[in-house]
């Protein structure tokens, strides 16, 4: 099967962008345990699970591992590629659970693609994962964390 099948927005995208996609598209197979990013400010791009599990996890401030989600066959993740993004920035860490096939979209074709005005991939991508993987919750807490670090600060009150 072809990424067209795995990417959910896929029929919203032009077809300049599509073949784009699927032509820098790497599809790659990676063992279970493997850390794919480190917290790190290295970009790996837009992830495209077609077999596998992924999990993605903070670090705590004491050190403990936070599991903010997990995402299966069919799920697109948007924390690898969080650095296209400008206003979104935290530590990730994000490991195979299992032995897994995955799409990798380069950071700058999706970046590319958004400066070439077509909102559609961010959009649609980010509102699937916020209706498939509850980001909402996740979005929800980062909000809550910095609101508390800004009232002891007493920037606000």
């Amino acid at each position: 099967m072809s990424i067209a099948n795995y990417f959910p927005i896929w029929d919203k995208l032009s077809a300049e962008h599509q073949q784009r996609i699927a032509e820098l598209a790497d599809l790659r197979q990676v063992k279970a345990g493997t850390v794919l990013h480190d917290g790190g400010p290295n970009c790996l791009g837009l992830l495209l699970v077609r077999s596998g599990q992924l999990r993605v996890y903070m670090l705590s401030e004491e050190g403990r591992e936070v599991t903010i989600g997990r995402f299966f066959e069919m799920d697109l993740c948007l924390f690898s590629a969080s650095c296209v993004m400008r206003s979104v920035q935290f530590e990730i860490f994000i490991e195979t659970q299992k032995d897994t096939e995955m799409w990798v979209i380069p950071p700058h074709v999706f970046q590319k693609l958004m400066k070439e005005g077509d909102p559609k991939l961010y959009t649609l991508s980010l509102f699937y994962c916020l209706y498939c993987n509850y980001y909402i919750g996740f979005i929800i807490c980062i909000f809550i964390y910095y609101l508390n670090y800004i009232l002891q600060l007493n920037i606000i009150s």
